[in-house]
């Protein structure tokens, strides 16, 4: 009981700091790493107990488009929230959420895009099915961020794209992403192994994914093999 006594106040801190509209950006900063921290160092209690309080103001927060270390751990407190929310209490926020890691990926700063983009793979994974009715929106952005030409430097962002588009795909199921999925292996072949990862999500046989990498078989041949790959009834790899 002391521990929920001052897990309570160390909580209503920050967010009250958050509710604040004329905040100062590096109290912003301070109270969204106290978020972050709690979240993540006290979940899953914090998040079915607090849910409720967390969310619409992290939801509810924006971050002026300079402060852009504010943006990126705007997106980190929404990952670190919502990795251990379930289904259930995340729902009722999840149009609100969606929106806004949307907003964040459209952020000037390549980190925070980062960063969102990590957000949006998370908060699918968390809502499971619920996350379907904003699929569309959802590899829209994506799908629009994978796209653009980056800076040899940066192709790690590609990844993270890609990565996100996995844990998606894993929630949503094969017949709604198949479209999907011949879209994001033309636009970048040259991330092969990430596309195994996704089929292994999909698919959930890893041996023969494993198999076809280890044999040394490059993006055009892989497609070519793929295509001879067949799956029986329970949609795993024969």
């Amino acid at each position: 009981e002391l521990i929920d006594f001052y897990l309570e106040r160390m909580v209503s801190l920050p967010l009250n700091i958050l509710e604040d509209q004329d905040i100062h950006p590096r109290l912003c900063y301070a109270a969204l790493r106290c978020v972050e921290t709690l979240c993540r160092d006290w979940g899953p209690t914090i998040q079915s107990k607090y849910h409720v309080r967390i969310l619409p103001v992290l939801a509810k927060l924006s971050c002026h488009p300079e402060h852009h270390r504010n943006q990126m751990h705007q997106a980190m407190a929404i990952i670190d929230c919502c990795h251990k929310c379930t289904p259930e209490n995340l729902e009722p926020f999840l149009f609100a959420i969606v929106l806004k890691v949307k907003e964040l990926c459209q952020s000037k700063s390549f980190l925070a895009r980062a960063w969102a983009v990590s957000a949006l793979g998370t908060v699918a994974s968390s809502a499971q099915d619920r996350f379907t009715r904003f699929y569309e929106t959802a590899m829209e952005t994506l799908k629009d961020l994978l796209m653009r030409k980056y800076q040899v430097t940066r192709y790690n962002f590609k990844a993270k794209c890609l990565e996100s588009i996995s844990l998606i795909a894993a929630v949503i199921g094969k017949e709604k992403f198949q479209n999907d999925a011949n879209q994001v292996n033309n636009c970048h072949v040259m991330y092969v192994y990430i596309y195994l990862l996704l089929l292994f999500f999909f698919f959930g046989n890893y041996t023969k994914l494993e198999m076809y990498w280890h044999k040394g078989y490059g993006s055009s041949s892989f497609n070519s093999k793929l295509s001879q790959v067949s799956f029986n009834k329970d949609n795993h790899l024969q």
